[in-house]
């Protein structure tokens, strides 16, 4: 059984010998749901009193300010949508951008590329890589609809490529919420 579907308990009123004592039954909900025709659909998101949810929020992190802010965050990052961010690397020539999604904040280690502002000993939840043309690159990541991640914090900090030399931004941190 998975903890993230739930479950179904019942209690059985009555049994067929007076003497015998009553007893309860566990199904997984998922089992419930598949066992229809069509299956149930199971929505993991469904808050019916918005209140086991926070709110998400975005906020902007520059550590000493050496990394110039060109992180933001162009939505919260809202559980069972699509979060989105740009990195602008104007100054650049045409590279690659690249945005890591760490568990933890770091206080910030200078770099040769700038003030690191992740903590990457943490787990690195995603990793993500765009080309740009020495503009803003738009990035983007799908949040599951689980309330299992409300107020997950990730840190997240971008890093330009291209000459003049690779350049570190802003770091974001993140509260997955509702």
């Amino acid at each position: 059984m998975h903890s993230r579907t739930g479950c179904f308990l019942a209690q059985d009123g009555s049994n067929t010998s007076p003497s015998a004592n009553q007893n309860f039954k566990l199904v997984s909900w998922s089992d419930i749901a598949n066992a229809t025709n069509p299956p149930l659909l199971v929505n993991n998101s469904y808050d019916a009193f918005g209140v086991l949810c926070s709110p998400a929020t975005s906020t902007s992190r520059n550590g000493t300010g050496v990394n110039l802010a060109t992180l933001s965050s162009l939505q919260p990052p809202v559980i069972g949508s699509t979060w989105g961010g740009a990195l602008n690397c104007a100054g650049h020539s045409a590279d690659f951008a690249v945005l890591g999604w760490f568990g933890h904040p770091a206080p910030g280690n200078m770099t040769f590329a700038g003030e690191l502002l992740v903590d990457t000993a943490s787990p690195c939840q995603f990793l993500q890589v765009a080309l740009h043309s020495g503009n803003a690159t738009q990035l983007s990541l799908p949040i599951p609809g689980n309330l299992l991640l409300c107020d997950v914090q990730l840190s997240l900090q971008g890093l330009c490529f291209g000459a003049p030399a690779p350049q570190l931004s802003n770091a974001l941190d993140l509260r997955l919420g509702r």
